[in-house]
């Protein structure tokens, strides 16, 4: 059956008619008085039928069978117009008869199956030439645009139309290619058996180390910066549970100079399909730096360069080595792959790699992840840098993102700096119309890995840490946080607020703490230092591994007793099992980060107290107190949500997680817990890749990259494009009486020099005086142009933004030579 929902009721419990022949109500009148014969069409709104079955009318007379329902008048339908049934071609009864009639469903043998449900028989009187028994309220009506054509001729009959229908706009395209286009979208997209996944990212997922004898060796344990810690495990269950080849491209960890130690790490690595990647440690270095300083801060709305006192000048150097290392990484990729395989980028580092991917295989089927938010329209376009930018992430047919607020950034920036509008197709997919292609947007968070983590927390070594976590601050309330060491974390802010905290709540004070893990970042910043400082002078004591390998509290310079402190500190890159241990050992999570893409550090302290009910180590039920700009403040409900900019807001919400009732403190607990369970990182994985194989590129189609240097642009055309023969042209402009040449001015008969050089800073004098001398025409141009116009048959006409004075000044010299001025607000 299809439809949902009509005006007719079911035909299971359907009602047989009345058997009376009626006959008319009078005599027929002559044939000067009127017609003598009525023209009736039928339409009714049927949708509880089934494959195979049709729709009749039966009534009290031999045109609609006489009440023998297999004899009936067959109605047809299309899927068009379904659910309504209508007649082809109108049936023709005597004028001024009272017919009587039901609707029945009648199978594919021609035996009845049921009667409608309709108290007693329907009734009409025949008039007129003709009539409509509309039993469908107005349904078919709605389906045809601009009513009913006529026939003009005098003496032709009225039809009825039945096929040539004008329907809404979804309705236009044929039916046949309506499926064709959903299948398309909605169907099972498979990954091939001979298809590899080539995952790009900045570090390999392995960490490389030196065995006894020098040559060099994989650790079994995965590196715990970043999120290495959860591919290792996510790649190798999607290898198990799909069978599928995944190769992981990126650096291994270190700097090798030799070729021999190269051909050795690849040798090993290429076991494991590991491709490394060997960039110069001075170009890394650089491109590290360039990455940490200037686009991480950009990708969390930050201008760091801009908001400085002294402001320094974009980072030429460092912009040259991102290009550089993104080519690399493209270079390691493509000896490897063909146009079927699926290469997934990550993250911020590496958004030039598709453009160098895509210049070499043009059919490539590439996806990109931003694992960080994507800044603001008003911050992002004012980048020196941002068409290369996005120009990289076009390049791609996915695009991956943590929220939908940070695609919807990502689709105002591209709309204000490339023009291009965002697209919807049906099955609830969304992307950009660029260039002929279209580039899928999939929004979906990084999933947490909860049972690897779950595994690793009741493992004997981060149980033995976590109990020496609790033993040296026994009895008290601990607050816990890790954080990287730099001003998007909110360090200092959430001292200063702990602190009043405190002072506000003495009953607190020696019974509360805050451990505080923090870490530089590879490339260090020059307020790193400062920032550091500030917080070793808000903190009582430091907490350094001991020379027995255990955790011990050290004074600050110039205290004596650090056990009855407030803020303890540690300042160290440690392991991810140091990290789960604080995690366990904690009570309250205190998270303010200024800007977090997504932050998993609250998942990795709800997954370190799965089990809190069974085992409880702290002395109260856990918290989380989680910053309303960090992503997973929009999944975790469980949290309480505290804006790190306002400390009175913070105290307090330090002050509930420790008061909060316990049964409501299990409910929050709970929620966050289901969550961060019940989502799955290998689906997550398939997911993405699945919908980026949905969206490869169409076989069909022809792309080519047109542009030069970061700018490159990939346009797609049919397989029959033709270039326009040079020499067609020629034969029809000879040809033509008439002729109409319209010229842009600066770009194509002048150059344009307008984006050929950066500026930094503000403008100097007047705003309006811009870049505004333009480029001029050269003599050559010029006489060309005298020479078109001397010719009767042609029209020329400038083009140009500039303003009517600059264009007479320009083009006065030339006759008969006319122009738009002003964007078109002025002609001549």
């Amino acid at each position: 059956a299809r439809g949902a929902g009509g005006p007719m009721a079911s035909l299971a419990a359907g009602r047989r008619p009345e058997k009376l022949r009626l006959k008319p109500v009078k005599e027929a009148a002559s044939a000067s008085s009127g017609p003598l014969q009525t023209k009736v069409h039928f339409r009714v709104a049927y949708e509880e039928v089934q494959l195979g079955e049709s729709v009749r009318v039966v009534g009290n007379h031999p045109s609609i069978g006489d009440w023998v329902p297999e004899n009936g008048l067959k109605l047809t339908t299309t899927e068009d117009i379904f659910p309504c049934w209508i007649t082809c071609e109108p049936i023709v009864f005597e004028s001024n008869f009272q017919v009587q009639y039901k609707y029945v469903v009648v199978g594919e043998d021609g035996q009845l199956r049921a009667w409608e449900d309709y108290t007693g028989n329907r009734i009409f009187l025949t008039s007129g030439a003709e009539l409509a028994v509309e039993d469908d309220e107005g349904k078919y009506r709605q389906f045809v645009a601009n009513g009913e054509d006529e026939d003009e001729e005098e003496d032709a009959d009225l039809v009825v139309p039945v096929l040539s229908i004008k329907t809404p706009e979804m309705r236009q395209l044929m039916f046949e290619h309506k499926m064709s286009m959903v299948n398309d979208l909605e169907g099972s997209f498979k990954i091939g058996v001979h298809d590899t996944v080539f995952m790009v990212a900045l570090s390999l997922p392995i960490k490389l180390i030196r065995g006894e004898g020098g040559s060099w060796q994989l650790d079994n344990k995965a590196p715990s910066d970043g999120k290495n810690f959860a591919w290792l495990p996510l790649v190798r269950e999607f290898r198990e549970r799909t069978k599928k080849r995944v190769v992981c491209v990126g650096w291994p960890g270190v700097h090798v100079d030799s070729f021999r130690e190269k051909a050795e790490i690849e040798r090993l690595l290429a076991k494991h399909d590991y491709i490394p990647v060997f960039p110069p440690q001075q170009d890394f270095e650089k491109y590290v730096s360039f990455c940490t300083t200037f686009l991480w801060p950009v990708f969390h709305d930050v201008m760091m360069f801009f908001q400085a006192s002294k402001p320094l000048a974009f980072d030429e150097q460092g912009w040259a080595a991102y290009q550089y290392i993104n080519n690399l990484y493209a270079n390691a990729v493509v000896p490897h792959t063909h146009e079927t395989d699926l290469i997934w980028i990550h993250d911020y580092h590496l958004l030039m790699t598709s453009t160098f991917i895509s210049r070499k295989l043009v059919k490539a089927n590439i996806g990109f992840y931003l694992h960080t938010p994507f800044p603001s329209s008003d911050s992002f376009k004012s980048l020196p840098i941002r068409e290369e930018l996005l120009s990289g992430m076009l390049c791609t047919d996915q695009l991956g993102f943590q929220f939908f607020a940070y695609a919807r950034n990502f689709l105002i920036s591209v709309k204000r700096v490339c023009g291009h509008d965002p697209s919807f197709k049906a099955g609830g997919f969304f992307g950009l119309e660029c260039n002929g292609r279209h580039i899928m947007i999939r929004v979906a968070h990084f999933v947490y890995p909860y049972l690897d983590t779950k595994q690793v927390v009741l493992a004997s070594p981060v149980q033995r840490q976590a109990l020496q976590v609790r033993s040296l601050f026994k009895d008290k309330i601990i607050f816990v946080s890790m954080d990287r060491a730099d001003n998007l974390s909110g360090l200092v802010p959430k001292f200063r607020a702990f602190k009043r905290f405190l002072l506000q709540n003495q009953q607190y004070k020696g019974k509360a703490v805050l451990v505080q893990y923090t870490f530089e970042s590879a490339s260090r910043y020059d307020s790193t230092d400062c920032l550091l400082s500030t917080l070793k002078d808000y903190a009582d004591g430091l907490l350094e591994v001991g020379s027995d390998g255990d955790l011990a509290i050290t004074p600050m310079e110039g205290g004596t007793d650090a056990s009855n402190g407030d803020i303890f500190l540690r300042i160290d890159k440690v392991s991810r099992d140091d990290r789960l241990a604080l995690f366990r050992a904690g009570d309250v999570l205190l998270d303010t980060s200024v800007k977090a893409g997504l932050n998993l550090m609250p998942f990795e302290f709800i997954s370190a107290h799965h089990d809190e009910e069974e085992h409880p180590l702290g002395v109260m039920p856990s918290a989380v107190i989680i910053s309303e700009f960090s992503g997973c403040s929009r999944v975790l409900l469980g949290s309480i949500r505290v804006n790190p900019w306002n400390t009175a807001d913070l105290v307090s919400a330090c002050k509930r997680a420790i008061e909060m009732d316990p049964k409501e403190k299990k409910e929050f607990h709970m929620c966050n817990l289901q969550y961060v369970s019940g989502s799955s990182p290998f689906e997550w994985f398939k997911d993405f890749l699945e919908d980026l194989r949905r969206n490869r590129k169409k076989q069909g189609m022809r792309f080519e990259a047109v542009g030069f240097g970061a700018k490159i642009r990939h346009i797609a055309m049919t397989q029959n494009f033709q270039k326009l023969p040079t020499e067609s042209v020629m034969a029809a402009y000879r040809n033509a009486k008439n002729r109409v040449l319209l010229f842009d001015n600066e770009g194509t008969l002048a150059s344009d020099t307008r984006n050929l050089y950066r500026e930094y800073g503000a403008p100097k004098g007047d705003v309006s005086d811009l870049k505004s001398h333009g480029s001029a025409p050269d003599e050559r141009v010029l006489e060309c142009l005298r020479t078109l116009c001397q010719d009767q048959r042609n029209t020329v006409v400038i083009l140009s933004g500039r303003g009517q004075n600059m264009l007479d000044q320009w083009f006065g010299s030339v006759p008969r030579l006319g122009f738009g001025a002003g964007g078109g607000f002025f002609f001549k």
